[in-house]
């Protein structure tokens, strides 16, 4: 569906397209899509049972992560880039606060009550529980780290993402503003946002795989293994993939042009 075909000039028309673009989705981006609905159905079905009590606070994270993962998913098919990611942004910050919950399952370190009786999220315990992940699961860490900055221009209102939704089209004496409700069509983004999704469940399921060695809270689903390390499989032959095409060789070359300059430092700055 071009944005040309996309009706959206009213609620209901947005309605009815925004449920006309999820239908489509399988066949417009194929096994990028398949990918990415494997794994909300493994991060919605990975956990069997508890093996002890205290874990409430984990499985409230892990709910969080579940709503805002599928909402994102959600989102990029039916062409709202940046709502995706503030959304995965949730999911990476409460993975976070999950993974510290699965070791650390007391509310104090997530919350504070003040003389008022108000609840007080204060910043210096965030940043307790970042140090405690930095400090005992350093790659799950430095992986949820580096996925937050990817996503930190899409976090904050900005020029480069909203001309997703405006296009100057026309000529010389006649121009148009088009300033569509959906984002602009471009299938590579949308492959490559499936990606990420996955990319993202897959990594921390397998970080509270790993926490889960020394706590023994989780009892796993039976077949979770197996399939964690198919879909982690087939999320590195879509990373291959996409790498491959022209688009992303085009791109990647100058992000390196860029990366060698800032390490020149002001000298290399035009």
């Amino acid at each position: 569906m071009s944005s040309r075909q996309v009706r959206q000039s009213n609620l209901t028309e947005i309605i009815n397209t925004e449920h006309k673009l999820l239908l489509e989705a399988p066949q417009n981006y194929g096994e990028f899509f398949n990918h990415a609905l494997q794994s909300i159905n493994l991060l919605q079905t990975f956990i069997a049972g508890l093996k002890k009590g205290g874990a409430w606070l984990f499985i409230s994270f892990t709910a969080h992560i579940r709503k805002h993962h599928l909402l994102a998913f959600m989102s990029i098919v039916r062409r709202h880039h940046t709502q995706a990611f503030m959304n995965l942004r949730q999911v990476l910050e409460s993975g976070a606060n999950a993974a510290y919950a699965l070791g650390n399952p007391k509310a104090d370190d997530f919350v504070s009550v003040t003389p008022e009786g108000l609840l007080d999220v204060r910043d210096d315990l965030k940043d307790k529980r970042y140090k405690w992940l930095e400090m005992n699961y350093p790659e799950g860490s430095q992986a949820i780290k580096a996925m937050k900055a990817q996503m930190q221009l899409s976090s904050h209102s900005n020029l480069v993402d909203v001309h997703r939704t405006f296009k100057v089209r026309g000529g010389k004496k006649h121009v148009q503003l088009d300033t569509p409700f959906f984002d602009l069509e471009n299938k590579f983004i949308i492959k490559g946002d499936l990606w990420a999704l996955a990319n993202i469940a897959i990594g921390l399921m397998d970080l509270f795989y790993g926490i889960n060695q020394k706590i023994g809270l989780i009892t796993f689903s039976i077949d979770f293994v197996p399939r964690l390390q198919a879909l982690d499989a087939d999320n590195q032959r879509l990373r291959a993939m996409m790498m491959k095409t022209r688009k992303f060789k085009r791109a990647d070359k100058k992000a390196k042009l860029r990366d060698e300059r800032l390490k020149k430092g002001p000298a290399g700055q035009k």
